[in-house]
């Protein structure tokens, strides 16, 4: 039996939020938000202010609006623009329009998209007194890419240590033949996806769900045969890997994943953050028989691939 991962998960188990906060971080830190001025306080008369542009690689963007006095029948609208190279901007989006209830308030418009320079623009019609800043937040510690090295590296043990997938993830399963029932790996069994045998010539054929087989996800190990009646298709086995069966699987969302098991990542993460160097005696006595014990809970004993 041979496995390979195809589709490798796109989440974790855990934020980096949330990571943060069990370690008692803080990340809120002033050294890490900055504020660059994209349209000066000033009064505007009817007409389109273009803003000065702003780098915003690396941060993360908020637009503060600050509005003073409104004109009678006056209007505002703000709306941010992106660009890619400092030159050509497009809309991305826009503040609800503002009228002179609106005056002397503050508005906050955020910017989630990918482009390296944004800046603001306002259309005003009649007279606006109006400035506009843009919050650049780094959003992250010099430790974030260590922290989150970290998270993937607690998931990759505990699945190792389990024998499970926690998050949903595609494997490829090869086989030398097909067999009367065959037990598919990792737990928490999500569906089939494929199933191929190639001959001894090479050629390939797919079956059809239902019709050549059929597959449970009941239990911890899913399950794959034939329907009752039929039997696997006869053929001269291609040398290598004659059979592969491609199946996704992983506990469907992250609220089911076993608390014992986000406990277990939480408490090898604080021991790996604390202890940067190999594990001393004290971590070895301690951290190993709590981790295992949480992750015993939910581990895998047995695996038989075909019967």
């Amino acid at each position: 039996m041979n496995l390979k991962l195809i589709t490798a998960p796109t989440s974790e188990p855990l934020t980096l939020t949330e990571v943060k906060n069990y370690l008692r971080l803080d990340t809120t830190s002033c050294d890490e938000i900055t504020t660059e001025q994209s349209i000066p306080s000033a009064t505007y008369t009817t007409g389109t202010t273009n803003g000065t542009s702003v780098d915003i690689v690396e941060y993360v963007a908020t637009l503060t609006i600050n509005i003073g006095s409104v004109a009678s029948l006056s209007t505002l609208n703000v709306k941010i623009q992106d660009s890619t190279d400092n030159v050509t901007f497009a809309d991305y989006s826009s503040l609800p329009q503002k009228v002179e209830a609106d005056a002397n308030k503050s508005f906050v418009l955020a910017y989630n998209g990918d482009k390296p320079y944004i800046r603001a623009v306002a259309v005003v019609v009649g007279t606006i007194q109006l400035s506009v800043d843009i919050l650049l937040d780094l959003g992250i510690t010099s430790e974030d890419d260590y922290l989150n090295a970290l998270i993937t590296t607690a998931r990759e043990y505990a699945e190792t240590f389990q024998k499970r997938k926690l998050i949903t993830q595609t494997w490829e399963m090869s086989l030398q033949r097909f067999y009367p029932v065959t037990e598919l790996p990792f737990g928490n069994l999500q569906e089939v996806d494929s199933v191929i045998y190639k001959n001894s010539t090479g050629a390939e054929t797919t079956l059809t769900e239902n019709v050549d087989y059929i597959y449970s996800t009941r239990g911890i190990l899913g399950n794959i045969t034939t329907p009752f009646g039929k039997t696997w298709a006869s053929f001269t086995p291609y040398p290598l890997d004659p059979v592969v069966i491609q199946f996704t699987c992983g506990y469907a969302t992250i609220e089911d994943i076993p608390k014992s098991t986000i406990q277990a990542m939480l408490l090898l993460i604080s021991a790996w953050y604390e202890q940067r160097m190999p594990i001393s005696d004290k971590l070895m006595s301690i951290v190993p028989f709590t981790v295992q014990a949480l992750l015993t809970q939910n581990k895998i004993y047995t695996f038989r691939w075909c019967e």
